[in-house]
């Protein structure tokens, strides 16, 4: 891991992130997984996973595939290897630089939700960077991010991201839910290839 970059969640932290995760927010989990379409053979990376919920709800649909879950703190992921053990087709691995490929990479889908905004803004090309290595050349990359002004990223971060990088072409869809305020949406895939051929 980069000796500038690390971050451990407090005990209250991982208890309130799991009990509302878990309660209040269930259907915002939920939808945001089934509208990944996630078929039983494929290869999923959740990217910085934290609790594990949306690792535990991906994996429901997996009977041939894959899910790899994998984040920077160590606290999270035992946390997400525990909600995740009746799955014997998930596995957990601790998130040691932002460059390499992760298990193997050539992902069906990959899923950043609720992360990008929580690095600092000189990790954020080598995050996309390193999620596009990853991923097959039909694949996805689904990105969930607040854009609240009080939590999140600007959108016009995000764009200019997404517009720094040659050969992807993605889509966004800007929502407001109630509880959760303003997200965005976004879908990435490769638009020439470029990347993983």
């Amino acid at each position: 891991m980069d000796k500038q970059y690390s971050f451990e969640p407090s005990k209250q932290e991982i208890f309130w992130t799991g009990f509302i995760g878990s309660t209040f927010l269930q259907f915002y989990y939920l939808d945001f997984v089934k509208h990944l379409k996630i078929k039983t053979t494929d290869r999923i990376l959740d990217y910085c996973s934290g609790s594990g919920i949306i690792s535990q709800k991906a994996a429901k649909y997996l009977k041939w595939g894959e899910l790899v879950f994998v984040d920077v703190s160590r606290r999270w992921l035992h946390q997400a290897a525990k909600r995740l053990k009746p799955f014997n087709r998930a596995l957990g691995l601790h998130l040691c630089d932002f460059d390499g490929i992760i298990h193997g990479g050539r992902y069906n889908k990959i899923i950043v939700h609720d992360t990008i905004h929580d690095f600092p803004d000189e990790y954020h090309i080598r995050i996309i960077t390193q999620l596009m290595k990853n991923l097959k050349q039909d694949g996805t990359l689904f990105i969930r991010e607040p854009i609240g002004t009080k939590h999140g990223i600007k959108l016009y971060q995000l764009v200019n991201l997404f517009e720094s990088i040659e050969g992807i072409s993605y889509e966004y869809e800007i929502v407001k839910k109630r509880m959760i305020g303003e997200y965005v949406d976004v879908r990435c895939c490769f638009k020439n290839e470029i990347w993983n051929a």
